[in-house]
């Protein structure tokens, strides 16, 4: 009899400490990795996945997810990798700049430069972006055309 019990025990641990595991990796994230490899068929409740972010993004904290009753979960606090900041992309004598992608002078911003009428731009390329590892380009260079008249 006590075998018995001790059987339907450990079945119905075994049950139940199944449904409590998460049978997929933690989730793929856009702005972050994970730090470790996971290929396994599955993580035990309270399994914790640890990210850090892709670059050009910048965390304060860290970013977790951890495995509860079988769903990934982010953990607190609640942190997410931000787009890292490039500064001003910077002002050109006799033209002048439109932010074309982003709202923010960060990661994935792209700003494109235009010359004051009666300047033409000497530079090949009028168009930085900003990249992991700052503004991407040096800054284009106007001068003043010359009319014939």
């Amino acid at each position: 009899m006590i075998l018995l019990g001790y059987s339907v025990l450990l079945l119905f641990w075994t049950c139940c400490s199944a449904q409590n595991e998460c049978k997929t990796p933690p989730p793929r994230r856009r702005k972050e990795v994970l730090t470790e490899t996971w290929n396994k068929a599955s993580y035990p409740h309270g399994t914790r996945a640890t990210y850090v972010c892709r670059p050009g993004y910048i965390k304060l904290g860290r970013v977790i997810f951890q495995c509860n009753n079988g769903i990934w979960e982010h953990a607190p606090p609640y942190t997410e990798c931000q787009n890292k900041p490039c500064g001003h992309p910077g002002d050109i004598p006799f033209g002048s700049f439109d932010l074309t992608e982003g709202t923010e002078f960060v990661f994935g911003a792209r700003v494109e430069y235009k010359c004051n009428d009666g300047y033409r731009m000497l530079s090949q390329r009028h168009v930085r972006e900003c990249l992991a590892d700052g503004w991407s380009n040096d800054l284009p260079h106007c001068e003043g055309s010359v009319l014939k008249g």
